[in-house]
C-alpha cells in the first residue's frame, strides 16, 4: 500500500501540481500518506487509537519524489 500511495503521489506531483484533489479511501491510505508526507512510523500508526474527524488535509511539496528515487523526466 505504501508503494502504491508513493506512486500516486509522484503522479500527482507531475500531473496536478498545485491542484486540489479529493481522495476517498481507507485507513491504510491515510497511514501511507502520514508515513510518506510526514515521516510517521507505520508501526506506531497501526496501533495508535483512531480519532475520527471529517477529513484530513495534506500538502504535497512541489516536485515531490519518492525517497531514494532519482529525478525523472
Amino acid at each position: 500500500m505504501v508503494a502504491r500511495v508513493a506512486g500516486f503521489l509522484e503522479e500527482l506531483a507531475g500531473d496536478r501540481d498545485g491542484a486540489r484533489v479529493l481522495l476517498v479511501d481507507r485507513s491504510a491510505t491515510r497511514w501511507a500518506l502520514d508515513h510518506r508526507l510526514a515521516g510517521a512510523d507505520l508501526a506506531e500508526l497501526v496501533v495508535a487509537p483512531f480519532g475520527w474527524q471529517e477529513g484530513w488535509s495534506y500538502a504535497l511539496p512541489t516536485g515531490w519524489r519518492q525517497p531514494g528515487r532519482p529525478p525523472g523526466p
